[in-house]
């Protein structure tokens, strides 16, 4: 759930909105369930998460996919968890695969640059997530 709080807060930001009330607004719901969503007393429907995506003009796949994971059964939770790792995997792979050859594609230097900082910014940090999670688990057990 911190995942998806994090994720709007860091739209809310990126979109340069200081107050619940303008951010609720913005997504056309009321202030009481954007406070609850942010407190983590609720989980925001998928329309809101598609909404917050394309304003802040983000891929909403990554987004979809763990709002179903929050919202699914503890005996599907763990199937869900598994599709976005792979999705997230995979996205990694083809943009690393993408970057090193376009070497072998002749694409400039500083085209090259602007994708493995592309990469770097956007799928770091979900890869650091998803490698500390077993760690995690472990000191928690």
């Amino acid at each position: 759930m911190n995942e998806i709080v994090d994720y709007l807060k860091g739209v809310k930001v990126k979109l340069n909105i200081k107050s619940d009330r303008q951010f609720a607004k913005t997504l056309g719901i009321t202030q009481a369930y954007i406070c609850d969503i942010m407190n983590g007393l609720r989980t925001p429907s998928e329309d809101i998460c598609l909404k917050a995506a394309k304003l802040a003009g983000d891929d909403p796949e990554r987004i979809l996919l763990k709002v179903h994971t929050i919202k699914a059964s503890e005996s599907t939770r763990p199937y869900w968890d598994s599709l976005l790792k792979k999705v997230v995997n995979m996205s990694l792979i083809i943009l690393f695969a993408l970057a090193f050859s376009s070497e072998i594609l002749h694409i400039s230097s500083p085209m090259r640059y602007i994708m493995l900082s592309f990469i770097c910014k956007v799928f770091a940090p979900a890869f650091i997530f998803w490698a500390l999670i077993p760690f995690y688990k472990k000191q928690t057990s």
